[in-house]
């Protein structure tokens, strides 16, 4: 008789307590918290400062507490165990007979309940006793580590909703949306909670809403109040002391101080980082992980320095010039290698825009049911008209905060059970076979972590940076070169480093669930967040699959922004995220053709695998000699002035486009 594995709700209540409550707290403190300074009559500066402030605090403070607590749960079950070791080595007998004792109790005879216990004894007398004495079950016991990665990573994930109402709604609106969005996502957690836990769905949902409206609710009314008497003493006290010279000329208003500081200098860079970890690649990485385990691992380690550099290269090629890498193309090369990179970039960013709004239907199948087409269809249409609607400071800031949705991917390792010692090791000695397979999966994490598009966005992006500022090119203001390209430097850095983190999480999480249960053929990360139920339970899942829609909303935009951008460098076009849709006709128009083509590739019989597939064919094409070219500007003294790159980075980003060279010959070897 065949037996059949069983995996019961109380083997996730370590983690899933942690994850509900980090989650639940971080939605209702930092909602709490936003709604309290926006009721005390505060600017929207102050209230994402207090917001941010909050997230970072309330995360540090979780992983902080649910670390002592369970390490004290865990001491004392660890005390327990000694102990009765200790009482097995000199009193076995007696243990013994109490050991038989528990099994009379619950029923069975006295010569039966003797013989078990013998035996039990005979083979792991400890282990019998902590599970039937002392109730120190392997699937309950406690571990610190995981309560405080998966609760810190949780209550950032909940903390990271309420911000992004900030963004989202006009200050007039703020405090009625923030709290009904607010309460939507608790209600939404509590049913996901109750669902993972097997608990009544509405009862939960119903428990955590109340509970969270009266928290809210409290605060507002508290922050109203204290605004309210702030103001009022503000009021009395600076009017008699105030004199003409404590107030600025008329004509000449007091300026804000300038903003300092990691978060000021973060923008293109990790936004871009981020958009590299997109749906597409996340099935290229589960798949990786499915199929080779941690044996890649060090790949990353390796692609690393050389994403850092190429980036780099394209910021400042953006920064210095003040224009695109397609316009440079157009100025000081020949016509046909500009129309021809181009062409490849569209092509390729389609299909991976269908790929990844595909992706996305499926993930939001997955979760609440429906339609994959429609839902596909309908996250084209929201992506383009947010990017056509929205100004460029408040949809970067969307953008960047939008980054946070990786942060699952970091909650998906917390509670994966990663054996840390073999895959901390995995990064630093690889695992070499000599196969067709191997050299394809190494092809492909170049391929997915150093794409064209993200070239092209980047760039962009810092001309976008330098119009919002007023600033002037580099090459015209080389005094402002210093800081302006070591902040470049920071936020590539970064933008980078969190690229490759959460790659390596995704890595290291499918490895240990599907590669370790012999899962090892996934094609799609829709397909790895379902194979990642039954193994690793609801709660990763869950995770897994809304990362896949928070970073596809991050990267569809991106891709559809780097196709514009080109096109209009290319026919010597206006196009900006800050213009008007009247103002930038073909700017707009290709993010909505690329866009909607992209979707309507899941309406039509195409292999959205096969697509990806001839997606990195194209991408393998096009990525080494635009590498090469971009390495040509970044020397020429023409386009760049004084500022071309140093020698330095010039061999690391020829280095880097030589093992572009040689990945891509390899994939065509192995492949066609």
């Amino acid at each position: 008789m065949r037996a059949h594995p069983e995996r019961h709700l109380v083997s996730r209540i370590g983690w899933l307590r942690a994850a509900v409550m980090g989650a639940n707290d971080g939605i209702v403190s930092t909602a709490s918290l936003i709604l309290g300074v926006a009721a005390a009559a505060a600017h929207r500066d102050a209230i994402l400062i207090a917001g941010a402030a909050g997230l970072v605090a309330g995360a540090m403070s979780m992983a902080a507490g649910e670390y002592v607590s369970v390490s004290s749960q865990a001491d004392t079950e660890r005390a327990d165990l000694e102990r009765e070791q200790r009482e097995l080595a000199t009193s076995s007998e007696a243990e013994l007979e109490e050991l038989t004792q528990i099994y009379v109790g619950r029923g069975v005879d006295r010569d039966t309940a003797e013989s078990v216990a013998r035996q039990l004894t005979d083979k792991d007398a400890l282990g019998s006793h902590a599970h039937d004495e002392l109730g120190i079950l392997e699937m309950t016991t406690a571990r610190p580590i995981q309560a405080a990665l998966t609760s810190a990573a949780t209550f950032t994930c909940g903390a990271a909703l309420p911000l992004l109402i900030v963004f989202l709604v006009p200050m007039r609106l703020l405090v009625p949306v923030e709290a009904g969005a607010s309460l939507i996502f608790l209600a939404f957690l509590g049913a996901v909670g109750a669902k993972a836990g097997g608990a009544a769905v509405w009862r939960a949902a119903a428990r955590v809403t109340f509970w969270g409206a009266l928290a809210m609710a409290l605060t507002a009314g508290i922050g109203h109040l204290v605004g309210t008497a702030f103001n009022a003493l503000q009021a009395v006290n600076d009017e008699p002391t105030a004199t003409a010279a404590d107030r600025p000329a008329p004509g000449n208003p007091t300026l804000p101080p300038a903003k300092t500081g990691l978060l000021r200098t973060l923008g293109p860079g990790l936004v871009t980082g981020a958009a590299d970890d997109d749906p597409s690649g996340i099935g290229t990485h589960s798949q990786i992980g499915a199929q080779f385990g941690y044996g890649l691992a060090w790949t990353f380690v390796l692609s690393f320095p050389l994403m850092v550099v190429i980036q780099q290269v394209a910021a400042e090629i953006g920064r210095v010039t003040g224009a695109g890498i397609a316009r440079n193309l157009r100025r000081h090369y020949p016509r046909p290698v500009l129309w021809t990179m181009v062409t490849l970039l569209l092509a390729a960013n389609i299909v991976n825009l269908g790929a990844d709004l595909s992706a996305m239907g499926a993930a939001s199948v997955l979760l609440t049911g429906g339609n994959a087409v429609l839902y596909t269809l309908l996250f084209g249409i929201l992506c383009v008209v947010l990017e056509v609607t929205l100004s460029y400071p408040r949809y970067a800031a969307i953008l960047k905060w939008t980054t946070l949705s990786l942060f699952a991917y970091v909650g998906v390792v917390a509670v994966a059970g990663v054996p840390w010692r073999r895959a901390l090791t995995a990064l630093v000695v690889p695992e070499l076979q000599w196969n067709a397979a191997y050299a394809t999966a190494m092809v492909a994490i170049l391929g997915t972590t150093i794409s064209p598009y993200l070239f092209f966005w980047q760039a962009g992006q810092e001309i976008e940076e330098q119009h919002r500022h007023h600033a002037k090119p580099l090459c015209i203001a080389p005094r402002e070169a210093g800081p302006e390209l070591k902040r470049i430097r920071t936020d590539t850095l970064v933008g980078m480093a969190f690229s490759s983190i959460v790659s390596l999480a995704i890595v290291f999480a499918t490895a240990a669930t599907l590669h370790a249960n012999g899962v090892r053929d996934i094609e799609t990360s829709a397909q790895a967040a379902e194979a990642l139920r039954p193994i690793a339970g609801q709660l990763a899942f869950a995770m897994f699959a809304l990362g896949i829609i928070g970073t596809g909303l991050l990267a569809v935009p991106i891709l559809a922004g780097s196709a514009a951008y080109a096109v209009t460098e290319m026919t010597g076009r206006a196009g900006s995220l800050d213009a008007k849709p009247l103002q930038a006709r073909l700017f707009y128009a290709t993010i909505a053709v690329t866009t909607l083509a992209g979707a309507a590739l899941t309406s039509v019989a195409i292999d959205p695998v096969r697509a990806l597939y001839w997606a990195a064919v194209v991408n393998g094409v096009l990525a080494a000699p635009l590498m090469a070219m971009m390495m040509l500007i970044v020397r020429n003294q023409r386009a760049m002035g004084r500022l071309t790159l140093s020698p330095a980075a010039t061999v690391l980003g020829w280095v880097a486009t030589l093992v572009m060279a040689a990945a891509t010959a390899l994939f065509f070897a192995f492949t066609l």
